[in-house]
């Protein structure tokens, strides 16, 4: 598919995926994984189905000669969970030089604890009980560290006080060859994501940013 910079999938309240810019094409990776063994393209519908399957099976190294990348913002518990897979460079926003906006993540429902594994949850807790709970201390906290601010504290001190449901933003650049890493570990249905309700608003559009070309892994 054919994508303008600045191009935006909007997830929840306050959250979205950002296209920046990208580095190489899908045909890039069809000639990397070629070279392997001296072999021409057959042709574009053969270079497609060449893609679809080093993606489908995780030949990743033909990958690499496409980067991506992107803006996000998402709250700061998913990011700690994203940023552990170390597939990436980022450079996040920092609440020791700005301050942070009053933008918290509430999840559509809630879940019960799986209690044979730790990762899963499962069900639906009725009522919106949590919801009024949740909110009033997201604000009571806010309120609290913008009390802070105005007293002088430091920003780097303040912010002790936020919750990790408050949003963050940040700019990576990954190499195409982490793209089917991310979708796979994104289709685990443990992951904390789907557990919280994050990550069903947007997510087949989210995968269209993985394909830079008319045709590509589509």
């Amino acid at each position: 598919m054919s994508m303008e910079k600045g191009y935006t999938i909007p997830v929840h309240d306050h959250g979205f995926v950002r296209y920046i810019d990208h580095m190489g094409i899908d045909l890039d990776i069809v000639e990397a994984a070629r070279v392997s063994y001296k072999s021409p393209s057959k042709g574009e519908e053969a270079d497609k189905k060449l893609l679809r399957y080093l993606f489908k099976h995780r030949h990743t190294s033909p990958f690499e000669m496409v980067k991506l990348k992107l803006n996000i913002k998402l709250p700061i518990f998913v990011m700690r969970q994203y940023i552990r897979h170390r597939m990436q460079n980022v450079n996040e926003l920092s609440a020791r030089y700005s301050e942070l906006p009053d933008e918290f993540f509430i999840p559509e429902k809630w879940r019960y604890q799986d209690t044979k594994n730790k990762q899963s949850s499962y069900g639906e807790i009725k009522g919106h009980y949590w919801h009024q709970e949740v909110n009033m201390f997201y604000q009571r906290a806010y309120e609290l560290y913008q009390h802070m601010l105005q007293e002088g504290i430091a920003r780097e001190q303040a912010r002790i006080v936020l919750p990790v449901g408050i949003y963050t933003e940040f700019y990576l650049l990954l190499g195409h060859e982490q793209s089917p890493q991310i979708l796979h570990a994104a289709g685990r249905p443990t992951r904390p994501g789907r557990a919280s309700g994050l990550c069903t608003s947007g997510e087949a559009d989210s995968s269209a940013l993985l394909s830079l070309d008319d045709g590509g892994l589509r």
